[in-house]
Protein backbone atom coordinates (compact mmCIF):
# COMPACT_ATOMS: atom_id res chain seq x y z
CA UNK A 1 0.00 0.00 0.00
CA UNK A 2 2.82 2.88 0.99
CA UNK A 3 4.63 1.43 -2.29
CA UNK A 4 1.25 2.22 -4.30
CA UNK A 5 0.94 5.73 -2.41
CA UNK A 6 4.05 7.15 -3.56
CA UNK A 7 3.67 5.93 -6.72
CA UNK A 8 0.79 7.55 -7.22
CA UNK A 9 2.37 10.78 -5.21
CA UNK A 10 5.19 10.76 -7.68
CA UNK A 11 2.61 10.62 -10.76
CA UNK A 12 0.12 12.85 -9.34
CA UNK A 13 3.10 15.85 -9.26
CA UNK A 14 4.17 14.90 -12.08
CA UNK A 15 0.91 14.98 -13.77
CA UNK A 16 0.01 18.65 -12.23
CA UNK A 17 3.28 20.58 -13.49
CA UNK A 18 2.93 19.26 -17.27
CA UNK A 19 -1.00 19.87 -17.16
CA UNK A 20 -1.33 22.55 -14.88
CA UNK A 21 0.70 25.73 -16.30
CA UNK A 22 -1.36 24.76 -20.37
CA UNK A 23 -5.08 24.15 -18.40
CA UNK A 24 -4.37 27.58 -16.62
CA UNK A 25 -3.69 29.03 -20.30
CA UNK A 26 -6.40 27.33 -21.83
CA UNK A 27 -8.70 28.56 -19.17
CA UNK A 28 -7.67 32.31 -19.36
CA UNK A 29 -8.35 32.16 -23.45
CA UNK A 30 -11.59 30.59 -22.72
CA UNK A 31 -12.70 33.53 -20.04
CA UNK A 32 -10.97 36.57 -22.79
CA UNK A 33 -13.10 34.60 -25.64
CA UNK A 34 -16.34 35.09 -23.31
CA UNK A 35 -15.68 38.63 -22.84
CA UNK A 36 -16.00 39.31 -26.55
CA UNK A 37 -18.99 39.59 -28.76
CA UNK A 38 -19.56 35.70 -30.33
CA UNK A 39 -22.23 33.90 -32.05
CA UNK A 40 -24.45 31.98 -29.19
CA UNK A 41 -23.85 28.49 -30.26
CA UNK A 42 -20.36 29.59 -29.87
CA UNK A 43 -20.71 30.82 -26.39
CA UNK A 44 -22.42 27.56 -25.69
CA UNK A 45 -19.35 25.77 -26.53
CA UNK A 46 -17.08 27.95 -24.27
CA UNK A 47 -19.16 26.96 -21.26
CA UNK A 48 -18.93 23.31 -22.27
CA UNK A 49 -15.12 24.00 -22.73
CA UNK A 50 -14.81 25.69 -19.67
CA UNK A 51 -16.91 22.90 -17.90
CA UNK A 52 -14.62 20.49 -19.16
CA UNK A 53 -11.54 22.13 -18.17
CA UNK A 54 -12.69 22.51 -14.50
CA UNK A 55 -13.33 18.99 -14.34
CA UNK A 56 -9.44 17.93 -15.20
CA UNK A 57 -8.64 20.81 -13.06
CA UNK A 58 -10.75 19.10 -10.06
CA UNK A 59 -9.67 15.54 -11.03
CA UNK A 60 -6.00 16.52 -10.44
CA UNK A 61 -6.16 18.44 -7.37
CA UNK A 62 -8.31 15.16 -6.20
CA UNK A 63 -5.40 12.90 -7.19
CA UNK A 64 -2.78 14.81 -5.36
CA UNK A 65 -5.52 15.30 -2.10
CA UNK A 66 -5.28 11.09 -1.95
CA UNK A 67 -2.00 10.93 -2.70
CA UNK A 68 -0.47 13.86 -0.70
CA UNK A 69 -2.65 14.83 1.99
CA UNK A 70 -1.83 17.63 3.47
CA UNK A 71 -0.51 17.52 7.56
CA UNK A 72 -3.83 19.78 9.08
CA UNK A 73 -3.63 21.58 12.64
CA UNK A 74 -5.56 20.33 14.86
CA UNK A 75 -8.51 21.36 16.91
CA UNK A 76 -11.32 20.89 19.15
CA UNK A 77 -14.26 20.45 16.15
CA UNK A 78 -18.42 20.92 17.64
CA UNK A 79 -20.09 18.11 15.76
CA UNK A 80 -23.31 20.01 16.00
CA UNK A 81 -21.50 23.22 13.82
CA UNK A 82 -19.66 21.13 11.32
CA UNK A 83 -23.22 19.63 10.11
CA UNK A 84 -24.17 22.96 9.90
CA UNK A 85 -21.34 24.03 8.10
CA UNK A 86 -22.12 21.31 5.78
CA UNK A 87 -25.71 22.03 5.15
CA UNK A 88 -25.07 25.42 4.34
CA UNK A 89 -22.35 24.74 1.60
CA UNK A 90 -25.34 21.92 0.46
CA UNK A 91 -27.57 24.65 -0.29
CA UNK A 92 -25.71 26.23 -2.64
CA UNK A 93 -25.17 23.06 -4.80
CA UNK A 94 -27.12 22.34 -7.76
CA UNK A 95 -27.51 18.89 -6.77
CA UNK A 96 -29.80 19.79 -3.72
CA UNK A 97 -32.40 21.43 -6.35
CA UNK A 98 -35.56 19.07 -5.42
CA UNK A 99 -34.18 17.42 -2.37
CA UNK A 100 -35.74 17.88 0.95
CA UNK A 101 -32.77 18.06 3.61
CA UNK A 102 -33.21 17.35 7.12
CA UNK A 103 -31.07 17.59 10.41
CA UNK A 104 -31.02 16.09 13.84
CA UNK A 105 -28.34 17.51 15.86
CA UNK A 106 -27.73 16.05 18.83
CA UNK A 107 -28.31 18.35 22.00
CA UNK A 108 -24.62 17.75 24.06
CA UNK A 109 -22.86 18.81 20.84
CA UNK A 110 -20.40 15.97 20.53
CA UNK A 111 -16.76 17.28 20.17
CA UNK A 112 -14.02 15.41 18.29
CA UNK A 113 -10.12 16.52 18.18
CA UNK A 114 -8.81 16.76 14.74
CA UNK A 115 -8.91 18.67 11.31
CA UNK A 116 -12.29 20.89 10.69
CA UNK A 117 -11.41 21.55 7.21
CA UNK A 118 -10.61 17.85 6.79
CA UNK A 119 -14.23 16.69 9.00
CA UNK A 120 -16.12 18.71 7.14
CA UNK A 121 -14.90 17.16 4.10
CA UNK A 122 -15.55 13.56 4.39
CA UNK A 123 -19.49 14.64 5.82
CA UNK A 124 -19.57 16.64 2.26
CA UNK A 125 -18.36 14.21 0.06
CA UNK A 126 -21.10 11.23 1.50
CA UNK A 127 -23.98 14.03 1.47
CA UNK A 128 -22.76 15.07 -1.73
CA UNK A 129 -22.61 11.66 -3.40
CA UNK A 130 -26.27 10.83 -1.45
CA UNK A 131 -27.74 13.91 -3.98
CA UNK A 132 -26.44 12.66 -6.70
CA UNK A 133 -27.76 9.44 -6.23
CA UNK A 134 -30.98 10.77 -5.67
CA UNK A 135 -31.19 12.45 -8.96
CA UNK A 136 -33.28 15.81 -7.92
CA UNK A 137 -36.27 13.74 -5.93
CA UNK A 138 -35.53 12.56 -2.30
CA UNK A 139 -34.48 13.06 0.92
CA UNK A 140 -31.48 13.34 2.65
CA UNK A 141 -30.90 13.73 6.28
CA UNK A 142 -27.73 14.45 8.64
CA UNK A 143 -28.27 13.32 11.85
CA UNK A 144 -25.49 13.60 15.02
CA UNK A 145 -25.85 10.85 18.12
CA UNK A 146 -23.78 10.60 20.84
CA UNK A 147 -23.75 7.02 23.20
CA UNK A 148 -27.28 6.53 22.06
CA UNK A 149 -28.42 2.75 21.14
CA UNK A 150 -25.67 0.38 18.97
CA UNK A 151 -23.17 3.52 19.32
CA UNK A 152 -20.11 2.13 21.17
CA UNK A 153 -19.34 4.46 24.15
CA UNK A 154 -16.98 7.03 23.95
CA UNK A 155 -18.06 7.66 20.74
CA UNK A 156 -19.78 10.19 18.74
CA UNK A 157 -21.79 9.08 15.10
CA UNK A 158 -22.49 11.75 12.02
CA UNK A 159 -25.47 9.85 9.87
CA UNK A 160 -25.98 10.61 6.93
CA UNK A 161 -29.01 8.80 4.83
CA UNK A 162 -30.54 9.44 1.39
CA UNK A 163 -33.22 8.02 -0.40
CA UNK A 164 -31.49 7.28 -3.45
CA UNK A 165 -31.02 3.68 -5.29
CA UNK A 166 -28.41 2.49 -3.26
CA UNK A 167 -25.82 0.56 -3.10
CA UNK A 168 -25.25 -2.99 -5.24
CA UNK A 169 -24.36 -5.44 -2.40
CA UNK A 170 -21.26 -6.69 -4.94
CA UNK A 171 -20.21 -2.79 -4.57
CA UNK A 172 -19.80 -2.33 -1.31
CA UNK A 173 -15.94 -3.70 -0.59
CA UNK A 174 -14.86 -1.74 -2.93
CA UNK A 175 -16.76 2.13 -2.73
CA UNK A 176 -13.34 2.93 -0.58
CA UNK A 177 -10.98 1.52 -3.32
CA UNK A 178 -8.65 4.28 -5.28
CA UNK A 179 -10.21 4.76 -8.27
CA UNK A 180 -13.31 2.90 -8.09
CA UNK A 181 -16.70 4.49 -9.49
CA UNK A 182 -19.61 3.70 -11.04
CA UNK A 183 -20.77 7.25 -11.94
CA UNK A 184 -20.18 8.60 -15.44
CA UNK A 185 -17.46 10.91 -15.25
CA UNK A 186 -16.61 10.11 -11.91
CA UNK A 187 -13.09 9.98 -10.54
CA UNK A 188 -13.46 7.03 -7.83
CA UNK A 189 -11.21 9.16 -5.26
CA UNK A 190 -13.52 11.00 -3.28
CA UNK A 191 -14.92 8.33 -0.63
CA UNK A 192 -11.13 7.28 -0.91
CA UNK A 193 -10.06 10.48 0.52
CA UNK A 194 -12.85 9.84 2.74
CA UNK A 195 -11.95 6.76 4.51
CA UNK A 196 -8.17 7.98 4.37
CA UNK A 197 -9.77 11.11 6.68
CA UNK A 198 -11.77 9.20 9.28
CA UNK A 199 -8.80 6.62 9.68
CA UNK A 200 -6.57 9.63 10.55
CA UNK A 201 -9.27 10.96 13.10
CA UNK A 202 -9.05 7.04 14.40
CA UNK A 203 -12.64 6.66 13.31
CA UNK A 204 -14.76 3.98 11.43
CA UNK A 205 -17.40 4.06 8.93
CA UNK A 206 -20.52 2.15 8.64
CA UNK A 207 -22.56 1.21 5.80
CA UNK A 208 -26.05 0.33 5.72
CA UNK A 209 -27.51 -0.10 2.01
CA UNK A 210 -29.92 -2.13 -0.27
CA UNK A 211 -30.65 -1.37 -4.06
CA UNK A 212 -33.73 0.76 -4.64
CA UNK A 213 -34.08 1.73 -0.73
CA UNK A 214 -31.34 3.86 0.09
CA UNK A 215 -27.90 4.31 1.54
CA UNK A 216 -26.87 4.75 5.13
CA UNK A 217 -23.12 6.36 6.16
CA UNK A 218 -22.12 6.49 10.18
CA UNK A 219 -18.79 8.29 10.48
CA UNK A 220 -17.91 7.22 14.12
CA UNK A 221 -15.47 9.29 16.04
CA UNK A 222 -13.59 9.06 19.46
CA UNK A 223 -15.34 11.95 21.25
CA UNK A 224 -13.57 14.38 22.82
CA UNK A 225 -13.54 14.57 27.03
CA UNK A 226 -11.52 17.35 28.99
CA UNK A 227 -9.28 15.02 31.34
Amino acid sequence: ESGKLAAIGELAAGVAHEIGNPLAAISGYIQLLKETPIHQKSAHFLEEMEKEAGFIDATIRELLDFSRPSKSEESIVFLNGLVDECLRMLSFHKSSRGILIEKRLSPRNPRALGSRKELLQAVLNIALNGLQAMEGSGALSITVDVEEPGILHGTAAITIKDTGRGIDPAHTNKIFDPFFTTKRGGTGLGLSITYRIVQRHQGEIAIDSKPGAGSSFTILLPLYTEE
